[in-house]
């Protein structure tokens, strides 16, 4: 889908594949398509949303043009209920195309009935999922258990400055961590940036310097590993590059060290420098500047089609933002447009055919996502033998706390869902976990209140803790396809005066 939307968009076949393959070749998108997450499945939707109203642009007819936008809008709103936030497809992404198709006879009418349809049935689905037993309400705000009367006014201004990590801050690495994972295409621009001459070289050779220099001094000071890739946490985080995870207990095997990481960055913000200089210098010269009409027409209905899209998402991520922060996988639904967007300039303003370091950084990061992804398979099973092993000695599942996934398969299991504190119905769903008090802090993970049907005799963890026992239960050795290549699991006992009574 996205390749057509390329090729649909007057992006070459070559760049369209290369694009494509950024994409789905991507550490952040390899784990997820074998997950049980939303996000690829949401993302289908939406590129399914966007290709339709492609198609309803290229209709040769009035008639055609209404059968695409009718069909865009009933697949997003079915489509939506996997992830809501793909519900912009109905709600932005048809609009805007009808707002491009607004002289064609019986389009505008048509769109607001469809939009009229799509917030009917938005509102009615998802009255009908907070009523259902255990479901979780999202909302945009959430006031702090600490002030559950605050105003609205008062917690955003708490959360935008007195966070413990300000807002600001967060938009800055979400930023950067969307630079770092279209980097195979924005890294052509560092190739580009040296045509324009000695100074804009000199710029960049200064950035790097200092960029150095400030690195060295956060890793003086201890602070280094929050300012370096992946800069935003969950999916990339997990794929041997941060040691310390809320998934399982101890310390994950490090495939990338903090020195490498701090290149790595470099050269992501180089490159995201890179564009800037070169857009700057590109825009004095000429603002929009086409070498036919047609060409301007076609970056205008981009721009009407996706830009409303793309605003519209990121507004949406700015409330979960200031409540907690923004996960990595979240910039998969913007991911496309900026592919899109870069793919269609570079073609246009620079050369037809992306430089062979784009080819060597897609090459690198598609080896990593792929080595990656086989890693987190094999802990988790890994982790399937080491349950296996102490439940054939007759010890309970709920016993047994092997991680994230682990867990909460067996609250399932045992309660019949999970245990979340904004649950509204039925009435008294919610339990805390007084096990999640009885040992230290940093003898618990973050899932732990989730799962009060587990009392854990045994525990599988990364490394030793000091907190825990060691049990009767050898080790257990897994193979990985990315350094270090061999590793281990451990067993642990519960010492009895930590296990829930």
């Amino acid at each position: 889908l996205l390749h057509a939307i390329l090729r649909h968009s007057g992006i070459s076949n070559r760049n369209a594949i290369f694009g494509s393959l950024t994409l789905c070749l991507s550490p952040l998108f390899i784990p997820l398509a074998a997950s049980y997450m939303t996000d690829v499945g949401a993302m289908f939707v939406i590129l399914l949303c966007m290709y339709m109203c492609q198609r309803a642009l290229e209709a040769s007819s009035d008639r055609a043009a209404i059968t695409w936008l009718c069909a865009a809008t009933l697949i997003d709103v079915a489509g939506g209920t996997e992830r809501q936030i793909m519900w912009l497809g109905a709600l932005v992404v048809v609009p805007s195309a009808a707002w491009l198709l607004r002289n064609r006879r019986g389009v505008i009418p048509i769109t607001v009935v469809l939009w009229i349809i799509s917030i009917v049935f938005i509102f009615i689905s998802t009255r009908w999922f907070y009523h259902q037993p255990y479901s979780v309400p999202e909302k945009l705000f959430y006031s702090t258990p600490q002030g559950p009367s605050q105003s609205l006014t008062t917690l955003l201004l708490h959360r935008l400055a007195f966070k413990a990590v300000p807002f600001p801050a967060v938009l800055l690495k979400t930023f950067l961590c969307l630079l770092l994972i279209i980097l195979p295409i924005l890294i052509a621009w560092l190739v580009a940036v040296f045509k324009l001459g000695r100074p804009a070289q000199i710029k960049l050779a200064v950035l790097a310097l200092l960029l150095g220099i400030g690195y060295w001094i956060l890793h003086l000071r201890g602070m280094l590993d929050d300012w370096v890739m992946p800069w935003l946490y969950h999916v990339l985080s997990s794929e041997a590059i941060l040691p310390k995870t809320w998934a399982m207990l101890g310390r994950r095997p490090v495939t990338l060290p903090i020195p490498l990481r701090a290149a790595l960055s470099i050269a992501v913000v180089l490159s995201g420098v890179a564009f800037a200089q070169w857009l700057f210098v590109r825009w004095r010269k000429d603002t929009v500047r086409a070498s036919t009409g047609s060409g301007t027409e076609s970056w205008r209905t981009l721009f009407y089609l996706y830009l409303p899209y793309s605003i519209a998402y990121f507004m949406l991520l700015v409330p979960r933002g200031l409540r907690f922060f923004i996960f990595d996988r979240y910039l998969l639904g913007i991911m496309p447009v900026v592919i899109l967007y870069l793919l269609k300039l570079y073609e246009e303003k620079i050369a037809r055919s992306l430089p062979v370091l784009c080819y060597v950084t897609l090459s690198l990061f598609a080896l990593y996502g792929i080595g990656a992804t086989h890693d987190l398979f094999a802990i988790n099973r890994a982790i399937i033998r080491a349950v296996n092993e102490v439940r054939s000695q007759g010890v309970k599942e709920n016993a047994i706390q092997a991680g994230f996934e682990y867990d909460g398969w067996t609250e399932i299991d045992q309660a019949g869902y999970v245990n979340e504190s904004k649950m509204t119905y039925p009435a008294g769903a919610y339990h805390e976990n007084l096990q999640d008090h009885r040992r230290p802090g940093d003898c618990r993970m973050d899932f732990d209140p989730y799962t009060p049907a587990l009392h854990p005799k045994f525990i599988v963890v990364l490394t030793p803790m000091w907190c825990l026992e060691q049990s009767s239960f050898p080790p257990l050795s897994y193979d990985a396809w990315l350094p270090p290549f061999s590793r281990r699991i451990y067993i642990q006992k519960v010492p009895t005066q930590l296990q829930d009574p």
